[in-house]
């Protein structure tokens, strides 16, 4: 159970547990009901007037409960907002693929951050960074999604956020900073022909195509700096037995226990 989305709330006075779970508001004043005394607790929420907002979702996507902030950002009362399903908030199909797909895979990695945009209750397009965290409660499987309003999106936004929805053969892979792979998970197998433990620690320049190799390192340092969420239309990957195969790839910064940039996630596809 994770330490980081569920806390317990106890009296300052008599030490009664007053609340365990989370609390999405900024802070909550509450009574004890042992010794009387009113009780201020900080929640996980920056505060209603900050630029994040947090969706507590199933796993099929229906929101289950969120934070008072939700309405400056998007519009949607607290009221308004719990019952719909998450998929309610996105323009596209292709945004509603790409959730699906991280839902189906966040089991094992817990964590996915996330370039995209929620529609906003008068329809407009608000740019965000989701941050999606898996955890269990009383034996059910729940999605926190920590939101943030982009308030000043750079002119790659709208690149980052398209994709082929018609690709559906992905994989995985972790790599660190310095593009070594700390992870691939088994589909790698039907993408490039090897298996998960030939490519674990080898550089990912070395599937580059030659004609690429140069910019696309370059590229790929560029972008490691900046630790933000990235989209790749279209590479050109080497297979094991020498052709090319034509991919692109949704990456995101992951991080340790202790906060520190770890390297990226990328979810690939095969173009077909």
């Amino acid at each position: 159970m994770d330490s980081y989305l569920l806390h317990e709330y106890r009296c300052d006075g008599c030490n009664r547990l007053i609340i365990r779970g989370m609390l999405l508001k900024s802070y909550e004043e509450l009574k004890c009901d042992r010794c009387g005394k009113i009780v201020r607790f900080n929640g996980i929420a920056d505060g209603d007037e900050s630029n994040r907002y947090l969706l507590l979702t199933s796993y099929d996507g229906k929101i289950v409960n969120a934070s008072p902030s939700i309405e400056r950002n998007i519009g949607f009362s607290l009221n308004e907002i719990v019952g719909k399903n998450v998929n309610e908030l996105y323009f596209s199909e292709q945004q509603r693929s790409v959730d699906k797909i991280f839902i189906s895979k966040i089991t094992k990695f817990k964590y996915f951050r996330w370039d995209t945009s929620h529609k906003a209750k008068d329809g407009s397009e608000v740019p965000i960074v989701i941050c999606m965290r898996s955890f269990q409660e009383n034996g059910r499987d729940y999605i926190l999604r920590i939101v943030d309003k982009v308030i000043f999106p750079d002119e790659a936004f709208e690149s980052r956020n398209k994709f082929d929805s018609q690709n559906h053969c992905d994989f995985v892979t972790e790599m660190d900073s310095s593009g070594n792979f700390l992870y691939v998970d088994k589909q790698v197998r039907n993408f490039y022909g090897y298996e998960q433990e030939e490519l674990l620690g080898r550089n990912v320049r070395e599937l580059y195509a030659p004609d690429e190799a140069e910019w696309r390192d370059n590229n790929q340092k560029a972008l490691f700096h900046k630790r933000q969420s990235f989209r790749i239309p279209c590479f050109r990957a080497k297979h094991k037995d020498g052709h090319f195969v034509d991919c692109e790839s949704i990456a995101s910064p992951f991080y340790d226990d202790l906060g520190d940039f770890v390297g990226y996630r990328h979810l690939n596809w095969m173009k077909k």
